[in-house]
């Protein structure tokens, strides 16, 4: 008898620690920028299904070209998901991953709004308006110090692109 109610208190406690660990694993969406990764699907579709979202919850649309293949993406998608500071401030925004492959995906996008990844390199930001409207084009490698992102450039960059009622963001179409 006393072998099977350790066995049952065994049994109930590791279903406890499952339960406990599970539920701390998961993080409240309400808290997370709201983010689509385009690597496989299509990223016209994609694109209007975001502008859609970004119209009702009026926000812009941060698009970030890169691809699987990139350093330098890995290291913006890891600040994107575990650096606070930044995970803040992409809250104001709807993010929108294109998947550029070895410069030849969604080439679609990439001539619509006139990027030359090739000299301008990858992850490569475009921000938009609720309406597709280009507001701000901007390559990531500004952004870099002493071989990382700095944190304080990035958050600087998206915190200036942040609608704010009393002003509008001045375009950058270079």
């Amino acid at each position: 008898m006393k072998l099977q109610s350790k066995s049952a208190l065994f049994s109930i406690l590791s279903l406890l620690m499952f339960v406990v660990t599970v539920t701390v694993g998961q993080t409240s969406s309400a808290n997370q920028p709201q983010s689509t990764d385009a690597r496989s699907r299509n990223s016209e579709t994609e694109l209007k299904q975001t502008l859609v979202l970004a119209q009702s919850k009026q926000k812009n649309v941060l698009l970030v070209f890169g691809s699987a293949w990139c350093a330098w993406c890995d290291r913006l998608r890891f600040l994107f998901n575990q650096n606070t500071t930044i995970k803040r401030s992409l809250e104001n925004f709807i993010i929108l991953h294109v998947d550029i492959g070895s410069f030849n995906k969604n080439q679609s996008l990439v001539n619509r709004y006139r990027i030359d990844l090739k000299t301008n390199g990858i992850p490569y930001f475009v921000l938009l308006d609720g309406n597709g409207s280009v507001l701000a084009r901007q390559s990531t490698t500004e952004l870099e110090e002493k071989g990382e992102y700095s944190v304080e450039a990035l958050d600087r960059l998206l915190n200036g692109w942040i609608i704010k009622p009393e002003s509008k963001i001045q375009r950058n179409n270079k």
